[in-house]
Protein backbone atom coordinates (compact mmCIF):
# COMPACT_ATOMS: atom_id res chain seq x y z
CA UNK A 1 0.00 0.00 0.00
CA UNK A 2 1.58 3.33 -1.04
CA UNK A 3 1.95 6.16 1.42
CA UNK A 4 -0.72 8.86 1.24
CA UNK A 5 -0.04 12.04 -0.70
CA UNK A 6 2.13 14.40 1.32
CA UNK A 7 4.36 11.76 2.90
CA UNK A 8 7.53 12.83 1.13
CA UNK A 9 10.47 10.49 1.66
CA UNK A 10 13.43 12.13 3.40
CA UNK A 11 16.12 11.23 0.90
CA UNK A 12 19.79 10.44 1.29
CA UNK A 13 22.38 13.22 1.35
CA UNK A 14 24.07 14.13 -1.93
CA UNK A 15 27.38 13.92 -0.06
CA UNK A 16 27.25 11.30 2.65
CA UNK A 17 27.88 13.50 5.69
CA UNK A 18 26.68 16.90 4.45
CA UNK A 19 23.88 17.04 7.05
CA UNK A 20 25.61 15.06 9.79
CA UNK A 21 25.39 16.60 13.23
CA UNK A 22 25.56 13.55 15.54
CA UNK A 23 27.46 10.25 15.37
CA UNK A 24 27.78 7.19 17.59
CA UNK A 25 31.25 5.61 17.70
CA UNK A 26 31.49 1.99 18.77
CA UNK A 27 34.87 2.44 20.40
CA UNK A 28 34.98 -1.30 21.07
CA UNK A 29 32.63 -4.23 20.67
CA UNK A 30 33.88 -5.71 23.95
CA UNK A 31 31.91 -5.47 27.18
CA UNK A 32 32.62 -6.51 30.76
CA UNK A 33 28.94 -7.43 31.33
CA UNK A 34 26.56 -9.90 29.71
CA UNK A 35 23.11 -8.43 30.34
CA UNK A 36 20.29 -10.82 29.50
CA UNK A 37 18.39 -8.51 27.16
CA UNK A 38 21.35 -6.73 25.48
CA UNK A 39 20.49 -5.77 21.90
CA UNK A 40 24.13 -5.26 20.87
CA UNK A 41 26.32 -8.03 19.57
CA UNK A 42 29.05 -7.53 22.18
CA UNK A 43 31.98 -9.83 22.81
CA UNK A 44 33.91 -10.77 25.93
CA UNK A 45 36.18 -8.21 27.56
CA UNK A 46 39.03 -10.74 27.78
CA UNK A 47 40.43 -9.46 24.48
CA UNK A 48 39.56 -5.79 24.02
CA UNK A 49 39.97 -4.47 20.49
CA UNK A 50 39.71 -0.68 20.34
CA UNK A 51 38.96 1.47 17.29
CA UNK A 52 42.35 2.40 15.79
CA UNK A 53 43.22 6.08 16.13
CA UNK A 54 43.70 6.22 12.36
CA UNK A 55 40.04 5.20 11.85
CA UNK A 56 38.81 7.70 14.46
CA UNK A 57 40.73 10.54 12.87
CA UNK A 58 39.60 9.65 9.36
CA UNK A 59 35.98 9.72 10.56
CA UNK A 60 36.43 13.13 12.18
CA UNK A 61 38.22 14.51 9.11
CA UNK A 62 35.45 13.38 6.74
CA UNK A 63 32.76 14.81 9.01
CA UNK A 64 34.47 18.17 9.32
CA UNK A 65 35.08 18.31 5.57
CA UNK A 66 31.54 17.48 4.50
CA UNK A 67 29.15 18.49 7.26
CA UNK A 68 27.45 21.88 7.11
CA UNK A 69 26.80 21.73 10.86
CA UNK A 70 28.88 24.19 12.93
CA UNK A 71 28.73 21.84 15.95
CA UNK A 72 28.94 18.03 15.84
CA UNK A 73 28.15 15.59 18.64
CA UNK A 74 30.30 12.49 19.04
CA UNK A 75 29.05 9.76 21.38
CA UNK A 76 31.48 7.08 22.55
CA UNK A 77 29.61 3.79 22.69
CA UNK A 78 30.24 0.07 22.64
CA UNK A 79 30.45 -2.52 24.03
CA UNK A 80 31.81 -0.64 26.98
CA UNK A 81 33.82 2.44 25.94
CA UNK A 82 35.57 2.73 29.32
CA UNK A 83 37.50 -0.42 28.41
CA UNK A 84 39.55 1.78 26.05
CA UNK A 85 42.68 3.36 27.57
CA UNK A 86 42.52 6.88 28.95
CA UNK A 87 45.41 7.79 26.66
CA UNK A 88 43.31 6.83 23.62
CA UNK A 89 40.61 9.30 24.60
CA UNK A 90 42.88 12.19 25.56
CA UNK A 91 45.10 12.05 22.49
CA UNK A 92 42.26 11.61 20.01
CA UNK A 93 39.93 14.15 21.62
CA UNK A 94 42.68 16.78 21.76
CA UNK A 95 43.46 16.14 18.09
CA UNK A 96 39.78 16.29 17.09
CA UNK A 97 39.14 19.55 18.94
CA UNK A 98 42.18 21.11 17.31
CA UNK A 99 41.09 19.97 13.86
CA UNK A 100 37.55 21.28 14.43
CA UNK A 101 38.91 24.67 15.50
CA UNK A 102 40.91 24.86 12.26
CA UNK A 103 37.63 24.42 10.36
CA UNK A 104 35.77 26.99 12.48
CA UNK A 105 33.63 24.27 14.05
CA UNK A 106 33.27 22.63 17.45
CA UNK A 107 32.65 19.16 18.87
CA UNK A 108 30.67 18.18 21.94
CA UNK A 109 31.23 14.82 23.58
CA UNK A 110 28.93 12.14 24.96
CA UNK A 111 29.44 8.62 26.27
CA UNK A 112 27.13 5.70 26.92
CA UNK A 113 28.63 3.46 29.59
CA UNK A 114 27.45 0.82 32.01
CA UNK A 115 29.41 2.79 34.67
CA UNK A 116 30.61 -0.34 36.46
CA UNK A 117 34.31 0.37 35.94
CA UNK A 118 34.42 4.13 36.57
CA UNK A 119 37.74 5.07 38.15
CA UNK A 120 38.69 8.44 39.63
CA UNK A 121 40.91 8.96 36.58
CA UNK A 122 38.02 8.27 34.20
CA UNK A 123 35.75 10.60 36.17
CA UNK A 124 38.41 13.30 35.79
CA UNK A 125 38.53 12.68 32.01
CA UNK A 126 34.76 13.10 31.85
CA UNK A 127 34.98 16.38 33.78
CA UNK A 128 38.00 17.70 31.87
CA UNK A 129 36.34 17.26 28.46
CA UNK A 130 32.79 18.00 29.66
CA UNK A 131 31.54 14.61 28.44
CA UNK A 132 27.84 14.02 29.00
CA UNK A 133 27.55 10.45 30.24
CA UNK A 134 24.53 8.18 30.05
CA UNK A 135 24.15 4.84 31.80
CA UNK A 136 21.48 2.20 32.36
CA UNK A 137 19.68 1.13 35.53
CA UNK A 138 16.20 -0.38 35.60
CA UNK A 139 15.42 0.52 39.23
CA UNK A 140 16.98 -0.52 42.50
CA UNK A 141 20.10 -2.67 42.04
CA UNK A 142 18.05 -5.74 42.98
CA UNK A 143 15.32 -5.01 40.43
CA UNK A 144 17.77 -3.94 37.75
CA UNK A 145 19.74 -7.17 38.08
CA UNK A 146 16.71 -9.20 36.97
CA UNK A 147 17.83 -8.53 33.38
CA UNK A 148 21.05 -6.55 33.83
CA UNK A 149 24.16 -7.11 35.94
CA UNK A 150 26.11 -5.37 38.71
CA UNK A 151 23.46 -2.80 39.64
CA UNK A 152 25.28 -1.89 42.86
CA UNK A 153 28.45 -1.10 40.90
CA UNK A 154 26.43 1.06 38.50
CA UNK A 155 25.23 3.15 41.44
CA UNK A 156 28.81 3.41 42.73
CA UNK A 157 29.94 4.63 39.29
CA UNK A 158 27.14 7.19 39.20
CA UNK A 159 28.31 8.54 42.55
CA UNK A 160 31.91 8.86 41.34
CA UNK A 161 30.76 10.86 38.33
CA UNK A 162 28.49 12.95 40.56
CA UNK A 163 31.49 13.75 42.74
CA UNK A 164 33.23 15.00 39.59
CA UNK A 165 30.15 17.21 38.94
CA UNK A 166 29.09 15.13 35.92
CA UNK A 167 26.02 13.27 37.18
CA UNK A 168 24.94 10.99 34.31
CA UNK A 169 21.50 10.61 32.84
CA UNK A 170 19.97 7.16 33.26
CA UNK A 171 18.17 4.97 30.77
CA UNK A 172 15.67 2.73 32.56
CA UNK A 173 13.67 0.07 30.77
CA UNK A 174 10.13 -1.03 31.48
CA UNK A 175 10.40 -4.81 31.38
CA UNK A 176 8.19 -7.84 32.03
CA UNK A 177 10.04 -8.17 35.35
CA UNK A 178 9.55 -4.63 36.68
CA UNK A 179 6.45 -3.12 35.03
CA UNK A 180 4.35 -3.47 38.20
CA UNK A 181 7.10 -2.24 40.54
CA UNK A 182 7.37 1.32 39.26
CA UNK A 183 5.88 2.93 42.39
CA UNK A 184 8.82 1.43 44.28
CA UNK A 185 11.28 2.26 41.49
CA UNK A 186 10.24 5.92 41.22
CA UNK A 187 10.40 6.32 44.99
CA UNK A 188 13.90 4.83 45.02
CA UNK A 189 15.19 7.06 42.19
CA UNK A 190 13.66 10.08 43.94
CA UNK A 191 15.25 9.18 47.26
CA UNK A 192 18.64 8.61 45.61
CA UNK A 193 18.33 11.97 43.77
CA UNK A 194 18.74 10.25 40.42
CA UNK A 195 16.12 12.44 38.79
CA UNK A 196 16.77 12.57 35.03
CA UNK A 197 15.63 9.37 33.39
CA UNK A 198 14.90 8.24 29.89
CA UNK A 199 12.38 5.47 30.44
CA UNK A 200 12.42 3.28 27.35
CA UNK A 201 10.52 0.17 26.38
CA UNK A 202 11.99 -3.29 26.47
CA UNK A 203 12.51 -4.90 23.04
CA UNK A 204 12.90 -8.59 22.28
CA UNK A 205 16.16 -8.10 20.39
CA UNK A 206 19.66 -9.54 20.51
CA UNK A 207 20.03 -11.63 23.66
CA UNK A 208 16.47 -10.67 24.55
CA UNK A 209 14.96 -12.88 21.87
CA UNK A 210 12.78 -15.52 23.45
CA UNK A 211 12.32 -13.64 26.71
CA UNK A 212 8.84 -12.73 27.93
CA UNK A 213 7.21 -10.08 25.74
CA UNK A 214 5.75 -6.78 26.89
CA UNK A 215 2.14 -5.67 26.44
CA UNK A 216 0.71 -2.16 25.90
CA UNK A 217 -1.22 -2.46 29.15
CA UNK A 218 1.94 -3.11 31.17
CA UNK A 219 3.76 -0.25 29.47
CA UNK A 220 0.87 2.12 30.15
CA UNK A 221 0.62 1.10 33.81
CA UNK A 222 4.31 1.89 34.40
CA UNK A 223 4.24 5.18 32.48
CA UNK A 224 1.14 6.29 34.36
CA UNK A 225 3.05 5.92 37.64
CA UNK A 226 5.76 8.18 36.23
CA UNK A 227 3.24 10.69 34.93
CA UNK A 228 1.43 10.86 38.28
CA UNK A 229 4.75 11.45 40.04
CA UNK A 230 5.70 14.25 37.62
CA UNK A 231 2.33 15.95 38.14
CA UNK A 232 2.45 15.58 41.94
CA UNK A 233 6.00 16.98 42.16
CA UNK A 234 5.31 19.62 39.46
CA UNK A 235 8.31 18.32 37.54
CA UNK A 236 10.72 18.83 40.44
CA UNK A 237 11.14 15.14 41.19
CA UNK A 238 11.94 12.29 38.82
CA UNK A 239 11.49 13.24 35.17
CA UNK A 240 11.13 10.86 32.25
CA UNK A 241 12.38 12.73 29.19
CA UNK A 242 10.16 10.64 26.91
CA UNK A 243 7.07 11.61 28.89
CA UNK A 244 8.31 15.19 29.03
CA UNK A 245 8.32 15.35 25.24
CA UNK A 246 4.85 13.80 25.09
CA UNK A 247 3.47 16.34 27.59
CA UNK A 248 4.95 19.30 25.76
CA UNK A 249 3.88 18.06 22.32
CA UNK A 250 0.37 17.60 23.68
CA UNK A 251 0.26 21.08 25.19
CA UNK A 252 1.39 22.63 21.92
CA UNK A 253 -1.37 20.71 20.22
CA UNK A 254 -0.37 20.75 16.57
CA UNK A 255 2.70 18.57 16.55
CA UNK A 256 2.46 16.21 13.59
CA UNK A 257 4.86 14.00 11.60
CA UNK A 258 6.92 16.35 9.46
CA UNK A 259 7.79 14.95 6.07
CA UNK A 260 9.85 17.65 4.39
CA UNK A 261 12.95 18.02 6.55
CA UNK A 262 15.66 15.95 8.18
CA UNK A 263 15.28 14.99 11.83
CA UNK A 264 16.69 13.33 14.88
CA UNK A 265 14.98 10.29 16.38
CA UNK A 266 11.47 11.54 17.19
CA UNK A 267 10.02 11.91 13.71
CA UNK A 268 8.06 9.94 11.16
CA UNK A 269 11.21 9.75 9.02
CA UNK A 270 14.10 9.87 11.48
CA UNK A 271 17.51 11.36 10.74
CA UNK A 272 19.32 8.01 10.59
CA UNK A 273 21.74 8.12 7.68
CA UNK A 274 21.04 11.82 7.10
CA UNK A 275 21.81 13.71 10.29
CA UNK A 276 22.85 10.71 12.43
CA UNK A 277 25.35 7.90 11.76
CA UNK A 278 26.81 4.96 13.66
CA UNK A 279 30.39 3.72 13.23
CA UNK A 280 31.97 0.36 13.98
CA UNK A 281 35.62 0.04 15.15
CA UNK A 282 36.77 -0.89 11.62
CA UNK A 283 35.23 2.22 10.01
CA UNK A 284 32.06 0.61 8.67
CA UNK A 285 29.16 2.99 9.13
CA UNK A 286 25.41 2.51 9.48
CA UNK A 287 22.36 4.78 9.61
CA UNK A 288 22.69 5.18 13.40
CA UNK A 289 24.07 3.46 16.49
CA UNK A 290 21.14 1.06 16.60
CA UNK A 291 21.24 0.59 12.83
CA UNK A 292 24.32 -1.61 13.11
CA UNK A 293 22.04 -4.44 14.24
CA UNK A 294 21.95 -5.79 10.67
CA UNK A 295 24.84 -6.12 8.26
CA UNK A 296 22.58 -5.39 5.25
CA UNK A 297 22.12 -1.85 6.62
CA UNK A 298 25.82 -1.08 6.24
CA UNK A 299 26.06 2.20 4.34
CA UNK A 300 29.76 1.94 3.56
CA UNK A 301 33.24 2.31 5.03
CA UNK A 302 34.84 5.60 6.01
CA UNK A 303 37.83 4.93 3.76
CA UNK A 304 35.62 5.00 0.65
CA UNK A 305 32.80 7.51 0.64
CA UNK A 306 33.48 9.55 -2.51
CA UNK A 307 33.41 6.94 -5.29
CA UNK A 308 30.28 6.58 -7.45
CA UNK A 309 29.78 2.98 -6.32
CA UNK A 310 30.06 3.95 -2.65
CA UNK A 311 27.51 6.76 -3.05
CA UNK A 312 25.12 4.49 -4.95
CA UNK A 313 25.28 1.88 -2.17
CA UNK A 314 24.75 4.52 0.50
CA UNK A 315 21.63 5.89 -1.21
CA UNK A 316 20.20 2.44 -1.93
CA UNK A 317 20.63 1.17 1.65
CA UNK A 318 19.41 4.45 3.13
CA UNK A 319 16.21 4.25 1.11
CA UNK A 320 15.63 0.62 2.11
CA UNK A 321 16.25 1.41 5.79
CA UNK A 322 13.52 4.08 5.78
CA UNK A 323 10.96 2.11 3.77
CA UNK A 324 7.45 2.28 5.25
CA UNK A 325 4.79 -0.38 4.84
CA UNK A 326 1.04 0.14 4.70
CA UNK A 327 0.78 0.29 8.49
CA UNK A 328 2.22 3.79 8.41
CA UNK A 329 -0.66 5.13 6.33
CA UNK A 330 -2.70 5.03 9.54
CA UNK A 331 -0.53 7.75 11.06
CA UNK A 332 -2.03 10.47 8.89
CA UNK A 333 -5.48 10.07 10.42
CA UNK A 334 -4.38 9.16 13.97
CA UNK A 335 -4.89 11.87 16.61
CA UNK A 336 -2.26 10.22 18.83
CA UNK A 337 0.50 11.24 16.41
CA UNK A 338 0.48 14.53 18.32
CA UNK A 339 2.44 12.80 21.09
CA UNK A 340 4.00 9.97 19.08
CA UNK A 341 7.75 9.43 18.71
CA UNK A 342 7.10 6.98 15.84
CA UNK A 343 9.20 4.24 17.44
CA UNK A 344 12.78 3.47 16.41
CA UNK A 345 13.29 2.64 12.74
CA UNK A 346 16.12 0.19 13.47
CA UNK A 347 14.12 -1.56 16.20
CA UNK A 348 10.77 -1.84 14.40
CA UNK A 349 12.49 -3.05 11.21
CA UNK A 350 14.16 -5.72 13.31
CA UNK A 351 10.93 -6.86 14.99
CA UNK A 352 7.57 -5.60 13.72
CA UNK A 353 5.74 -6.70 16.88
CA UNK A 354 7.31 -3.82 18.79
CA UNK A 355 5.92 -1.28 16.34
CA UNK A 356 2.36 -2.43 17.05
CA UNK A 357 3.11 -2.55 20.77
CA UNK A 358 4.22 1.09 20.86
CA UNK A 359 1.38 2.16 18.58
CA UNK A 360 -1.30 0.78 20.92
CA UNK A 361 0.49 2.17 23.99
CA UNK A 362 0.71 5.67 22.46
CA UNK A 363 -3.00 5.67 21.67
CA UNK A 364 -3.73 4.66 25.26
CA UNK A 365 -1.52 7.46 26.59
CA UNK A 366 -3.12 10.03 24.28
CA UNK A 367 -6.60 9.05 25.48
CA UNK A 368 -5.36 9.41 29.07
CA UNK A 369 -3.93 12.86 28.29
CA UNK A 370 -7.28 13.92 26.87
CA UNK A 371 -9.04 12.84 30.07
CA UNK A 372 -6.56 14.84 32.18
CA UNK A 373 -6.12 17.77 29.85
CA UNK A 374 -5.86 20.48 32.51
CA UNK A 375 -3.29 18.55 34.52
CA UNK A 376 -1.17 17.86 31.43
CA UNK A 377 -1.22 21.51 30.36
CA UNK A 378 -0.27 22.53 33.89
CA UNK A 379 2.59 20.02 33.93
CA UNK A 380 3.88 21.38 30.62
CA UNK A 381 4.17 24.83 32.18
CA UNK A 382 5.75 23.42 35.37
CA UNK A 383 8.38 21.51 33.40
CA UNK A 384 9.47 24.72 31.74
CA UNK A 385 10.85 26.08 35.00
CA UNK A 386 11.15 22.99 37.22
CA UNK A 387 14.93 22.83 36.95
CA UNK A 388 17.75 23.31 34.49
CA UNK A 389 18.61 19.88 33.11
CA UNK A 390 20.89 21.24 30.41
CA UNK A 391 18.39 20.16 27.77
CA UNK A 392 16.35 22.39 25.52
CA UNK A 393 12.66 21.69 25.10
CA UNK A 394 9.83 23.28 23.20
CA UNK A 395 8.52 26.63 24.36
CA UNK A 396 5.19 26.24 26.12
CA UNK A 397 5.11 29.10 28.59
CA UNK A 398 4.30 32.36 26.88
CA UNK A 399 2.70 30.71 23.88
CA UNK A 400 -0.65 32.40 24.43
CA UNK A 401 -0.28 35.51 26.57
CA UNK A 402 -3.64 37.16 27.02
CA UNK A 403 -4.31 40.68 28.29
CA UNK A 404 -7.58 39.58 29.85
CA UNK A 405 -5.89 37.09 32.16
CA UNK A 406 -3.85 39.52 34.28
CA UNK A 407 -0.60 38.60 32.57
CA UNK A 408 -0.92 34.85 33.13
CA UNK A 409 0.77 32.82 30.43
CA UNK A 410 -0.44 29.92 28.40
CA UNK A 411 0.04 26.65 30.23
CA UNK A 412 -0.81 27.98 33.66
CA UNK A 413 -3.68 26.06 35.22
CA UNK A 414 -5.65 29.24 35.95
CA UNK A 415 -5.81 30.19 32.28
CA UNK A 416 -9.24 29.13 31.08
CA UNK A 417 -8.60 30.49 27.61
CA UNK A 418 -5.37 28.54 27.31
CA UNK A 419 -7.07 25.32 28.35
CA UNK A 420 -9.89 25.91 25.89
CA UNK A 421 -7.47 26.53 23.04
CA UNK A 422 -5.52 23.38 23.86
CA UNK A 423 -8.79 21.45 23.86
CA UNK A 424 -9.74 22.98 20.55
CA UNK A 425 -6.43 22.13 18.93
CA UNK A 426 -6.89 18.52 19.93
CA UNK A 427 -10.47 18.45 18.71
CA UNK A 428 -11.01 16.17 15.73
CA UNK A 429 -12.83 18.91 13.83
CA UNK A 430 -9.89 21.27 14.16
CA UNK A 431 -7.30 18.64 13.30
CA UNK A 432 -9.25 17.69 10.20
CA UNK A 433 -9.38 21.37 9.20
CA UNK A 434 -13.05 20.99 8.41
CA UNK A 435 -14.94 22.20 11.45
CA UNK A 436 -16.45 25.42 12.65
CA UNK A 437 -13.47 26.50 14.75
CA UNK A 438 -10.88 26.76 11.99
CA UNK A 439 -11.06 29.71 9.63
CA UNK A 440 -8.33 28.61 7.21
CA UNK A 441 -4.89 27.03 7.08
CA UNK A 442 -1.69 27.58 5.09
CA UNK A 443 1.71 25.82 5.32
CA UNK A 444 2.85 28.59 7.71
CA UNK A 445 -0.21 29.38 9.85
CA UNK A 446 -3.58 28.21 11.09
CA UNK A 447 -6.23 30.83 11.87
CA UNK A 448 -9.00 29.97 14.31
CA UNK A 449 -11.93 31.85 15.78
CA UNK A 450 -12.89 31.27 19.39
CA UNK A 451 -15.56 33.03 21.43
CA UNK A 452 -15.63 35.91 18.98
CA UNK A 453 -11.85 36.36 19.00
CA UNK A 454 -9.42 35.47 16.21
CA UNK A 455 -6.08 33.71 16.75
CA UNK A 456 -3.21 32.96 14.37
CA UNK A 457 -1.10 29.89 15.17
CA UNK A 458 2.41 30.29 13.73
CA UNK A 459 3.57 26.73 13.16
CA UNK A 460 7.34 27.11 12.92
CA UNK A 461 7.54 29.14 16.16
CA UNK A 462 4.88 27.18 18.04
CA UNK A 463 3.24 30.45 19.06
CA UNK A 464 -0.32 31.67 19.02
CA UNK A 465 -1.22 35.35 18.54
CA UNK A 466 -4.54 37.06 18.91
CA UNK A 467 -5.05 39.20 15.81
CA UNK A 468 -7.40 41.89 14.62
CA UNK A 469 -9.86 40.90 11.89
CA UNK A 470 -8.08 43.10 9.35
CA UNK A 471 -4.93 41.01 9.85
CA UNK A 472 -7.07 37.91 9.39
CA UNK A 473 -8.27 39.31 6.07
CA UNK A 474 -4.71 40.10 5.03
CA UNK A 475 -3.50 36.60 5.94
CA UNK A 476 -6.24 35.06 3.87
CA UNK A 477 -5.55 37.25 0.84
CA UNK A 478 -1.77 37.56 0.83
CA UNK A 479 -1.23 33.88 0.11
CA UNK A 480 -3.39 34.25 -3.00
CA UNK A 481 -2.69 37.76 -4.31
CA UNK A 482 0.67 38.72 -2.80
CA UNK A 483 1.57 42.03 -1.13
CA UNK A 484 0.40 44.45 -3.81
CA UNK A 485 -2.86 42.72 -4.64
CA UNK A 486 -3.77 42.41 -0.96
CA UNK A 487 -2.96 46.05 -0.23
CA UNK A 488 -5.11 47.14 -3.16
CA UNK A 489 -8.05 45.12 -1.88
CA UNK A 490 -7.78 46.25 1.75
CA UNK A 491 -7.20 49.94 1.06
CA UNK A 492 -10.67 50.26 -0.42
CA UNK A 493 -12.16 48.74 2.76
CA UNK A 494 -10.00 50.08 5.60
CA UNK A 495 -7.92 52.96 4.32
CA UNK A 496 -4.28 53.10 3.31
CA UNK A 497 -2.55 53.27 6.71
CA UNK A 498 -4.38 50.35 8.31
CA UNK A 499 -4.25 48.28 5.12
CA UNK A 500 -0.47 48.57 4.69
CA UNK A 501 0.15 47.86 8.39
CA UNK A 502 -2.11 44.79 8.28
CA UNK A 503 -0.33 43.40 5.23
CA UNK A 504 3.05 43.84 6.92
CA UNK A 505 1.81 41.96 9.99
CA UNK A 506 0.38 39.19 7.81
CA UNK A 507 3.64 38.82 5.91
CA UNK A 508 5.63 38.61 9.14
CA UNK A 509 3.32 35.89 10.45
CA UNK A 510 3.46 33.99 7.15
CA UNK A 511 7.24 34.22 6.98
CA UNK A 512 7.78 32.71 10.44
CA UNK A 513 9.05 35.77 12.29
CA UNK A 514 7.28 36.97 15.39
CA UNK A 515 5.31 40.20 14.98
CA UNK A 516 6.31 43.14 17.15
CA UNK A 517 4.64 43.73 20.46
CA UNK A 518 3.72 47.25 19.43
CA UNK A 519 3.36 48.85 16.03
CA UNK A 520 3.58 52.46 14.94
CA UNK A 521 0.36 51.89 13.04
CA UNK A 522 -2.96 51.45 14.87
CA UNK A 523 -2.65 48.35 17.08
CA UNK A 524 -3.37 45.22 15.10
CA UNK A 525 -2.32 42.65 17.70
CA UNK A 526 -4.13 42.77 20.99
CA UNK A 527 -1.61 40.29 22.37
CA UNK A 528 1.77 39.03 21.22
CA UNK A 529 3.83 36.11 22.47
CA UNK A 530 6.70 37.07 24.71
Amino acid sequence: MPLPTGMVFVGANSRVFENACFIVLKVTESCNLGCHYCCSETVSARNVHVMPSEVFRTIVDRLLEQSKAPRIGICFHGGEPMLAPLSWFRSNMDWAQGRAAEKGKSIFWLMQSNCTIVTDEFAKLVADYDIDVGTSLDGTPEISDEYRQEGAQVVEGIRKLEKARKLPGVIALITPKNWDRWPEIVEWFHRERILDLKVNIYYNLGRGRGLEAMTPEKMFAAKKVLLDHMIETRGRGVQDVNLKFMVEWFALGLRAPSMDMKHGCNAFFCGAGSTHFGFQPNGDFYPCGRGSLRYDWKLGNIRDIESADALDRYKEVHEDFHAKNGKWAECVHCDAKRICSFSCTAFYRKTHDNMELECVFTKMMYAHFMERRDSIVGLAADLKTARDTGRSFVDVEGMVPDARLDGHHFGEIGSSLAGSLVAMRHDRRYLAAGGQEIEFSTPAVDVVKYEGRTFCYQKSLDKLFEIDRIVYEALRLVDLFGRDGTCETLVSRHGEERAFAAVEEALRLSQSSAPPVQSAAPPLLSAAAR
